[in-house]
């Protein structure tokens, strides 16, 4: 990559922390939590496309600050994919065998969503908590803690229950409300919240200041385009 691809793409990282540090009225913080990074963390982001995008501004954070770090995610995915033990799933299982993280970030929940659009007669949370109950007991097994990036602002209807519930099960503190977030997306005709670039950048910022400090922007629907 050619530096001047990187250096705006940083600048919206940073920005991204800056709203979440405690500077001004913006990042004012609704409580002070505690870190859900520790000295020493190896790091590991599963998901689906939104974890694809994270990845990049994810990992040169977390590089930046010395955690080993890795990623696995496939565009499309549900939380189905990585609860079970075919193809990537199984994928993921080995991974966290191998790689031995000790805090997993992931990012689903999106898709799971999207279920009622095709079919409302389906609930999302009855169809999905056999799975999310799965990876979370995958996850957990082998030792590690999880933190659940939940899923931004998208064009069809939330389901509350299936976020209570994941919510419920890793803990409300392990638990980033993206939602609360005016991010900077792609225009349509793409219905998933897919950020731009430095949509992205922005979100993988105040996430990672919400990691370190257990601490997220106070104020609802917060306007990351606005960052400068």
């Amino acid at each position: 990559m050619r530096r001047n691809e990187l250096t705006p793409t940083k600048a919206w990282i940073y920005a991204g922390l800056v709203l979440a540090g405690g500077v001004g009225a913006a990042a004012a913080v609704s409580s002070i939590g505690r870190p859900l990074l520790k000295k020493g963390d190896r790091i590991l982001l599963v998901g689906d496309s939104l974890s694809v995008g994270l990845n990049r501004p994810i990992k040169a954070l977390a590089q930046e600050a010395g955690y080993e770090y890795a990623h696995i995610g496939k565009v499309g995915s549900f939380t189905s994919l990585w609860a079970n033990e075919s193809a990537e799933g199984g994928q993921f299982t080995t991974l966290l065998r191998t790689f031995k993280p000790t805090l997993v970030l992931v990012s689903l929940g999106t898709n799971d969503e999207w279920i009622p659009k095709n079919n409302p007669s389906k609930q999302v949370l009855s169809l999905q908590k056999p799975h999310v109950d799965r990876l979370v007991a995958k996850i957990q097994s082998l030792g590690a803690r999880i933190a659940w990036i939940g899923p931004p602002q998208h064009n069809y209807v939330p389901a509350p229950d299936f976020r209570a519930y994941i919510q419920k099960l890793v803990g409300k503190g392990s638990y980033f409300h993206s939602e609360r977030y005016t991010i900077p997306r792609q225009p349509p005709p793409d219905n998933v919240p897919h950020p731009t670039v430095r949509g992205y950048a922005l979100w993988a910022g105040v996430i990672w200041r919400w990691l370190e400090t257990g601490r997220a922007p106070a104020q609802p629907k917060t306007e990351l385009g606005k960052v400068r």
